[in-house]
């Protein structure tokens, strides 16, 4: 093909079509526009989902989206266990129910009982603020340590 170019090429295998019976030559020109008519269905067919697929708007399977659900959440239950121990003492007071009713009622009323609600309000500070290392951001009260009583 190179040495004779493309007008060789095309004449040689028009003279091997033209060599074959009348009835095979109608059926490899039929074969070729229902091939062709077939591929412009498909091309048609396929269009929009494959628009879709390249501008990203395409729909996980079931399988791959419950991976990638529980990928997400097995990496937040470790972010939550390694801050669950760093936020327990801040959150963690001494006081039962009753006890922080009571220690809400005696602030309101400091002159009731003044020896119970010191006893009530050092035992409602966090453990780290009660050894002494203070708040956890500096410049931030702890809700414990309102001086105005509410």
């Amino acid at each position: 093909m190179a040495a004779d170019g493309w007008a060789a090429t095309l004449g040689a295998s028009a003279a091997t079509l033209g060599t074959l019976p009348v009835l095979v030559q109608g059926a490899l020109v039929v074969g070729g526009l229902i091939l062709v008519a077939a591929s412009a269905v498909v091309a048609e067919r396929l269009t929009f989902p494959v628009l879709r697929l390249l501008e990203g708007y395409w729909t996980r399977p079931a399988p791959l989206h419950r991976l990638l659900v529980g990928h997400r959440q097995r990496r937040f239950d470790r972010v939550r266990a390694r801050v669950a121990p760093l936020q327990q003492p801040q959150r963690r007071t001494f006081l039962t129910i009753p006890e922080h009713r009571e220690l809400r009622r005696l602030r309101k009323e400091r002159a009731l009982d003044p020896e119970r609600l010191k006893d009530l309000m050092e035992r409602a500070k966090p453990a780290f603020h009660r050894a002494g290392t203070g708040p956890a951001r500096p410049g931030r009260r702890v809700a414990d340590d309102d001086p105005a009583g509410r």
